[in-house]
């Protein structure tokens, strides 16, 4: 079950990031140092995209709280986020139309290996 939430939170982490994208991709606003806390930014908070991104970072937090609440070595939950970086190159690919090249292909592999690496022999907690 620990596994199958932290893929949920995973995805509610890449959703998050693909919706606030969507937003700046939407608005005429571009962020840098000088406007980083300028009011010039208050109408990207009304956006869709920017209120979808906060639900599912908010989603996404309750989980993590919930996960780490549990019986479970933070060390070995923590790492598993990095689900996230598969799903995002992948999604990223389909949904922003990025580029998914060897070199983030050879590290999705790294990364999977990483995580079957981790979680060998180790036996969660069915909570």
């Amino acid at each position: 079950m620990i596994i199958a939430l932290m893929l949920i939170i995973s995805l509610c982490l890449v959703f998050g990031q693909i919706f606030l994208k969507f937003a700046f991709n939407e608005s005429a606003y571009k962020l840098n140092i000088n406007t980083l806390f300028s009011l010039e930014i208050v109408p990207l908070f009304f956006s869709k995209f920017f209120i979808a991104s906060i639900f599912f970072f908010i989603v996404g937090v309750g989980l993590w709280v919930y996960v780490i609440s549990q019986d479970i070595e933070l060390s070995l939950v923590y790492p598993l986020i990095s689900f996230s970086y598969i799903i995002m190159a992948v999604l990223a690919s389909f949904f922003l139309k990025e580029d998914l090249t060897l070199q983030k292909i050879s590290g999705i592999v790294l990364i999977c290996m990483g995580i079957t690496i981790l979680m060998w022999g180790y036996k969660m907690p069915l909570r």
